[in-house]
């Protein structure tokens, strides 16, 4: 998202999904929580705490995360993703 090559949204999860796939193996849900701007990590978490459909995710019963956090120098924003898994 961050260099441009996907937009920004949930258009990429399954690419993304995949790629962890064959890394880890199988697993029964994944979801996703993405975030850009001019903000840092504190930010980013407090508006998704604020939100409840991210506020689920962060709070759902997932065994692993992943996060991901990259500068768009162009136009000075970053853009935050956190993937949730469970096996």
């Amino acid at each position: 998202m961050a260099s441009g090559k996907s937009n920004f949204g949930h258009d990429g999860f399954k690419k993304r999904t995949s790629a962890i796939k064959q890394e880890m193996g199988s697993f029964s849900s994944a979801t996703e929580n993405v975030a850009y701007g001019k903000l840092n990590a504190e930010d980013v978490v407090k508006l998704w705490i604020k939100s409840a459909t991210h506020r689920k995710n962060l709070l759902g019963n997932y065994q692993y995360l992943g996060v991901g956090v990259a500068n768009n120098q162009k136009k000075g924003v970053r853009y935050f993703t956190q993937i949730f898994i469970e096996k």
